[in-house]
């Protein structure tokens, strides 16, 4: 990839050019292949002087892909520079929407592995090579190296990264060397050989007859064998430290103004023709030609720079600060000048603190500021400003912004505080969030734990839109009344509160719509996977909760939504062991809602079966809660109570709980579980004897559910409570609303491990053209038995009993034949699908832990047991989703008991599907197609009580008297061949529990 002159000036992307005479190796470039077909990073760790720049070089010049080359200095010890330096150089293989910011995380509170991985997953898919040379300046640099690890793991595959070093990286970088994620090529790699130092010496026109000596004196260091070539063989050993008395020779041969014009201009890692004027004056363009004209050693040239090796560069550098001192901090000052002219301010900062001169540092740090604040670089502004010292920036409101941003964004919330606390008191706050409007936002974040405060602040400052943001998610989590959304826009780093506002609010189709549109994109805002759940799209909240960057799925804020996740799906114990690592690592949020684990790992208890354990979690909770403000929280947390509560029989305790929560969630249209606390509270009055109040709490519940789209939080309550239904259902008997809340009681979805990355196999078992999918392409398999291994296979995905796996498909067969058999369907299914069965602990086996499995029965009740989770039309596009998937009996065809007893359960759940589909287009007024639905399902199962009695109830609304006795003449008639009539079912479901033997049948 070549680059222009603007691409040259960029920090970081000057990239040298080769020597005039360069020594080419065709085994370095096939021990860096070799090495890249190993791992897509490598990393060469050698002594200055080594050729790992040349070598670099020449290696991307025989490749078929472009090459990016990043050049570090001492200023990419700040990680988010070093990160902000990757993503600008590698702009054209970033889709166009990320490269308006170098900084794709979010900025608050992203900490630096997390916006690494971020950052990496922004790189798109196409091959390239990346070259990060002079790494060696992160060897001190504990969270640059991990930052850069972490980049360099997360980059796609296709993207080579070629790492070079004249020191060992440590930490994370040498586990990953380690653990083989990153291939080594050392200084024994680069050495000559034997055969390559003759020719070094045949292309330097040296005397060949000199080989074997300079071979002994050298070992093979690139750079001692090509000075003693050039200059001659000296006594000394070429050791690994470029000999300063070569260094010398160079210097004492050139013309004494141009011997001063490279130390002079040794401050800049690239000279070029401006530079050299800045530093020497008029006579730097003259200068600047002649050193260019003589091909010097360790100097290479671009077509608008001289780049001085490393190691010669050092050198010049020492030579001048123990020779002229003075001089080397004039040439300092001016370079720094030339920087800050050129737009290069944080550079120019870097250098006058290098020589400590902090008042033109202060000076280049309020140009610079804005900069690192807009890729979030705390460490360094909070470097630069103790160097430059607190008392100096104390007067720069715009720096004394910054410097409480940085706090902030390092986490150290104490110190935070105590600054906002104390520029209040004194009045200098105003000038801050003047001038810097993005600072009230941060400063009301930061006083979240203190909601009055945190409030006062945004009455009495002005900010900019981040901190109508603020507003919005303190008044949903602490107001009494309702918190109006602020209009959208693009939120940025502040789309995390301002989603959490929208969640608190039970705004949760709002919430999901802020998911990425590309279903592959990370997600960046753990909070959009909430919507997804409480909008009953179970699926989508899984796959987009494995589409977390791993280092965001590590903090506790995301361990809580996973719990929800988990919770959602059905397990409970999941979800407490989730929320117990979320509890334990809960100080690490910068977020004021850690109130939210506990009082949820409570509830998940009272779900698992504990109630003693949740209560003491819940009252401990809410009491802590009470005194916070946090009054969103408090109200989840008297919900959840109040259900402990009636759980343990204190339904007069549960009543006030529930009482107070249902006021306040109302007033403040705060209806996230509004359902769930109305729902009890209707049992709660119905136990302690007010049965008006009761029923209303109830309408209260059905209502709100309704309202919002969303059952998520009323079914565990009918669950704990089923008495609700019961006494619902009696005040209308027709509707049977409250019982209609769970689509399909029978569906028990088996739990599916997430999974990314290995063979996709799919299994299609229903019906005539059923088949097994491997990699989205039909494999048309005419033998049944390998379906049904495929089938039983799916069903257990922890694993399944060789022995009893062999016995279910071969059940008449003997030990020895069966066995014969067995091994003759798995080594076919081998064949047809590249999966061998895995044995795992013990005698299980089953399917490789990284394969894809997408089998349509379990589809099918994971999305009949999700259409629970919605109402309306959306309840009935879900079903209709749900029933598309049957085209047919389960395994058409097996006489196996297991697989008979599947297709039944499954016609049982499709009936259950069938029937609320009907009964849903009847509420919704559109009669012609419940009719339509419910023929379908009489043809399915012409004994279906329920579908004649809501057949008979569709032709009295829009047929006539005769059409609607001639449905009861049907059913009669059917259902007569049983010896049963019309109405039997239902009169078997209403009969009171404590009664025993068969419903004596009677007339509908």
């Amino acid at each position: 990839m070549t680059t222009t002159a603007d691409d040259e000036r960029r920090a970081g992307e000057t990239r040298p050019g080769l020597p005039g005479a360069v020594l080419h190796r065709p085994r370095v470039d096939q021990l860096l292949e070799r090495s890249f077909a190993r791992s897509p990073a490598v990393l060469i760790s050698a002594a200055p002087g080594a050729g790992k720049t040349v070598a670099a070089q020449l290696y991307s010049a025989a490749l078929d892909r472009p090459t990016i080359w990043v050049t570090l200095d001492g200023s990419h010890v700040s990680p988010h520079r070093l990160l902000a330096t990757l993503l600008d150089a590698l702009r054209d293989l970033r889709p166009a929407q990320a490269q308006g910011s170098t900084n794709p995380a979010f900025r608050i509170e992203a900490s630096l592995p997390e916006a690494a991985a971020v950052a990496a997953g922004t790189i798109q898919r196409r091959p390239a090579l990346l070259v990060i040379d002079e790494c060696q300046y992160l060897m001190l640099a504990d969270e640059a190296r991990h930052a850069l690890g972490t980049f360099v793991v997360g980059a796609p595959d296709t993207l080579r990264v070629l790492l070079l070093s004249s020191g060992a990286l440590k930490g994370f970088i040498e586990h990953r060397l380690v653990e083989g994620g990153i291939s080594l090529v050392a200084d024994s790699d680069l050495a000559l050989t034997e055969e390559e130092n003759r020719q070094l010496a045949e292309l330097l026109a040296s005397d060949t007859g000199q080989a074997a000596k300079v071979m002994r004196a050298t070992g093979g260091w690139m750079a001692g064998a090509v000075f003693s070539y050039r200059f001659g063989l000296h006594e000394q050993s070429r050791t690994n430290h470029l000999p300063t008395v070569l260094m010398s020779a160079v210097l004492e041969r050139l013309p004494a103004e141009d011997a001063q014009f490279l130390l002079d201009t040794s401050i800049p890692t690239a000279v070029t023709r401006e530079a050299a004027t800045a530093l020497c004056g008029d006579d730097g363009h003259r200068l600047w030609d002649t050193v260019r004209s003589r091909h010097l050693p360790a100097t290479t040239m671009s077509d608008d720079a001289v780049v001085y090796h490393s190691l010669f560069r050092t050198f010049l550098q020492r030579t001048l600060l123990s020779t002229e001192p003075r001089r080397h901090a004039l040439m300092v000052r001016r370079y720094a000048g030339h920087l800050a002219d050129s737009g290069r301010v944080e550079e120019a900062v870097e250098q006058y603190l290098s020589i400590d001169a902090r008042d033109e540092a202060l000076l280049a740090f309020d140009r610079a500021a804005e900069g690192l604040l807009a890729r979030s670089d705390w460490a360094t502004f909070l470097r630069w400003a103790e160097r430059i010292g607190r008392d100096r920036i104390t007067t720069n409101p715009r720096l004394m912004a910054g410097l409480i941003r940085s706090l902030f964004g390092q986490h150290r919330f104490e110190d935070t505080i105590s600054l906002i606390r104390r520029l209040d008191v004194t009045g200098s706050l105003r000038a801050c969030t003047e001038a810097d409007p993005a600072l009230l936002a941060t400063a009301a974040w930061a006083l979240q734990s203190d909601v009055a405060e945190a409030h006062r602040l945004l009455d009495r400052y002005r900010g900019d839109y981040r901190s109508e943001v603020l507003r919005f998610m303190t008044e949903a989590t602490c107001g009494l009344r309702p918190a109006t959304p602020p209009v959208w826009r693009e939120w940025g780093d502040f789309e995390r509160p301002f989603s959490w506002g929208l969640f608190l609010q039970g705004r949760t189709k709002e919430l999901r719509r802020l998911a990425p549109d590309d279903p592959a994109a990370p997600v960046l805002n753990p909070n959009v996977v909430l919507g997804m759940c409480f909008t009953g799209d179970l699926a989508d909240a899984r796959d987009s909760l494995e589409r977390v960057p791993p280092e965001l799925r590590e903090r506790p804020h995301t361990r809580y939504i996973e719990a929800v996740v988990q919770l959602a799906e059905g397990d409970a114990e999941a979800s407490i062991a989730t929320l117990d690592a979320a509890l334990h690592n809960r100080e690490r949020s910068p977020y004021a809602i850690s109130p939210a684990y506990p009082m949820f790992h409570g509830w998940a208890l009272l779900l698992a079966g504990r109630a003693e354990e949740a209560l003491t979690e819940l009252e401990r909770s809410v009491e802590a809660t009470a005194r916070s403000g946090h009054l969103a929280l408090l109200e989840w947390g008297q919900a959840f109570l109040g259900c402990a509560l009636l759980t343990l029989d204190r339904a007069a305790e549960a009543r006030g709980f529930l009482e107070e929560c249902v006021r306040s969630m109302k007033a403040a249209q705060r209806r996230l579980y509004l359902p769930l606390a109305a729902a009890a509270l209707s049992e709660a009055q119905a136990r302690t004897g007010d049965p008006d109040a009761a029923h209303e709490a109830a309408e209260l519940a059905q209502h709100t559910a309704a309202m919002m789209g969303t059952t998520m939080s009323l079914l565990p309550v009918v669950t704990l409570f089923p008495a609700i239904a019961e006494r619902e259902d009696r005040h209308d008997p027709s509707g049977r609303r409250w019982r209609r809340l769970v689509v399909a009681p029978s569906a028990r979805p088996v739990r599916r491990p997430a999974t990314r990355g290995g063979v996709h196999l799919a299994l299609q078992p229903f019906g005539a053209n059923r088949d097994v999918l491997v990699g989205g392409v039909p494999q048309h398999i005419g033998r049944l038995k390998i379906i049904e291994l495929t089938a039983l296979l799916v069903l257990h995905p922890a694993g399944v009993d060789r022995a009893q796996l062999q016995s279910r498909l071969f059940p008449d067969a003997s030990l020895r034949n069966g066995g014969n058999h067995f091994r003759q369907v798995c080594f076919k299914f081998r064949q047809i699908t590249g999966l061998a069965l895995d044995r795992r602990h013990g005698n299980l086996v089953g399917l490789p832990g990284d394969t894809v499995v997408d089998a349509a029965d379990l589809q099918f009740e994971e999305l009949a047991r999700s259409a629970s989770l919605v109402t309306g039309q959306e309840r009935v596009e879900r079903l209709r989703r749900t029933l598309a998937l049957v085209s047919g009996p389960y395994l058409s065809g097996s006489d196996l008991a297991w697989a008979e007893e599947r297709r039944t359960h499954l016609a049982v759940v499709e009936e259950e599907a069938r029937l609320e589909l009907v009964s849903l287009l009847l509420d919704l007024g559109r009669p012609e197609a419940a009719r339509d639905e419910c023929e379908i399902l009489l043809r399915l199962n012409r004994y279906s009580d329920p579908g004649y009695r809501l057949l008979v109830q569709i032709e009295r609304s829009i047929g006539s008297e005769t059409s609607a006795l001639a449905a009861y003449s049907r059913a009669v008639a059917a259902l007569g061949e049983l010896g049963l009539r019309p109405g039997d079912a239902r009169r078997l479901i209403d009969r009171p529990r404590h009664a025993v033997g068969p419903a004596a049948p009677t007339g509908a």
